[in-house]
């Protein structure tokens, strides 16, 4: 037993959660005079023992909150991790509000500004939550290792919450994968989309081109129709100033689903730079990913005296 209280009280002194856990006594030994061979598992008594020092490492900025919390979940019994993982919820519920995106909203602002970046609405926005799902990651790890019912339903609301940040509903899923038991029909009938939805994102991320690479391969490609276009509007109008886009909007399959050409003129070169737009041909949109419209800006003006 004595041995076995040591382990615990090694554990706690690794997580160093603010001086919650004090070193072993002397009448313990130390680190360097304990058997090399395996301790043996922990009585009931020394786990009960243990379990007020294990809670007190339930912190959120605990490094080693994780191992805590499987600590909790071996030595524990039912009563402990349902305490435990109360704890651990209360924790989450309190950086996942809005209140926390406030909270350190100036604060990221200024660290952006500092490295002489200035985040637009979006971009500020996408840092904190960025920033959120950072602090909340161990939390909902030390979730995982205990995993009971009101965690799950929880990670079941979160995961399937399309509001919530993909990587954080990677997380929960990953958690629900985990701790929903085969027999439990509901649970899994919740969990089977859910698991689907993601290994979709996954694919997409994966599978999907280089936005940029793709758009500098079509324009490439429509590059000699639209010189024909320009061509044919000179013979006609030796005069031209267009300063105008072309935008273009495809389809899942790679085709053009829509194009109009903005404030370009005659409206014969419109005409003809639509049509070559509509030849372009886009890599596959893989699902839930959704083509994005471009627009390709069309400028030039006719220089008197130059070779067209």
């Amino acid at each position: 037993m004595r041995q076995a209280n040591l382990i615990t009280l090694l554990l706690l002194g690794i997580v160093g959660c603010g001086g919650h856990a004090s070193p072993p006594s002397h009448a313990e030994g130390s680190a360097s005079s304990a058997p090399s061979s395996e301790a043996p598992a922990p009585s009931a008594s020394a786990a009960g023992n243990a379990m007020p020092q294990l809670f007190a490492g339930l912190l959120p900025d605990n490094p080693k909150l994780v191992e805590v919390a499987a600590a909790i979940a071996h030595q524990g019994d039912g009563a402990a991790r349902v305490q435990a993982g109360s704890k651990l919820l209360s924790m989450a519920s309190s950086l996942e509000g809005t209140d926390f995106l406030e909270r350190h909203r100036a604060e990221v602002k200024a660290k952006s500004q500092s490295r002489g970046k200035i985040l637009s609405d979006a971009d500020l926005e996408l840092e904190l939550q960025s920033l959120q799902t950072e602090r909340l990651t161990p939390i909902i790890l030390a979730m995982a290792e205990l995993g009971t019912d009101p965690i799950v339903d929880r990670a079941l609301d979160q995961a399937g919450n399309k509001t919530v940040p993909i990587e954080r509903r990677k997380l929960y899923v990953d958690l629900l994968k985990r701790d929903v038991r085969p027999d439990d029909a509901a649970r899994q009938a919740r969990l089977t989309p859910l698991v689907a939805d993601m290994e979709r994102i996954e694919s997409a991320k994966t599978t999907a081109p280089d936005q940029v690479t793709d758009v500098q391969a079509v324009i490439v490609g429509i590059q000699a129709d639209l010189r024909q276009c320009v061509d044919k509007a000179l013979a006609k109008h030796q005069n031209l100033d267009v300063k105008g886009f072309l935008e273009i909007k495809p389809a899942e399959d790679g085709s053009v689903a829509e194009v109009h050409a903005i404030d370009i003129a005659p409206p014969e070169l419109a005409q003809c730079a639509e049509k070559s737009a509509k030849k372009a041909r886009f890599a596959k949109t893989v699902p839930p990913a959704k083509p994005k419209t471009l627009r390709l800006p069309v400028n030039f003006k006719t220089i008197p005296g130059a070779t067209p």
